[in-house]
């Protein structure tokens, strides 16, 4: 089973989300935070195989809260998201340590074959 955590300041996106892995019998999502200091919180706590990342975040945005939790477990697999599919967003997720990037625009249709592919590489 892949467990996931979902951060996303955004409700209605994080229902999509969650509704869309969980319509996958293998994945299951065992938190959600709307912010980046919570989620590090709950991801330390839960160490989930994947963490879905928004880069807006309160309190603590999404590049500082993987900075964070890639000091704290290094082994964790994060999966930045953005609205803002430019590839300065996707290469400054990248270099906080996110394992892989996908626009919000196209995270329905992305982001189980994303998590697929990042578990199988690392």
């Amino acid at each position: 089973m892949i467990q996931v955590v979902i951060i996303d300041d955004n409700k209605p996106i994080r229902d999509m989300i969650r509704d869309e892995l969980e319509s996958h019998p293998d994945i299951r999502v065992v938190g959600e935070a709307d912010d980046g200091l919570v989620g590090c919180q709950i991801a330390v706590s839960l160490r989930p195989d994947i963490v879905v990342m928004d880069m807006s975040l309160g309190r603590l945005d999404g590049i500082s809260a993987t900075k964070r939790l890639v000091a704290q477990v290094p082994d964790i697999c994060i999966i930045g998201v953005s609205a803002f599919g430019d590839d300065q967003t996707e290469q400054t997720m990248l270099a906080a340590g996110a394992a892989a990037f996908v626009r919000k625009e196209v995270i329905a249709q992305t982001l189980v074959d994303c998590i697929r592919k990042v578990l199988a590489s690392h």
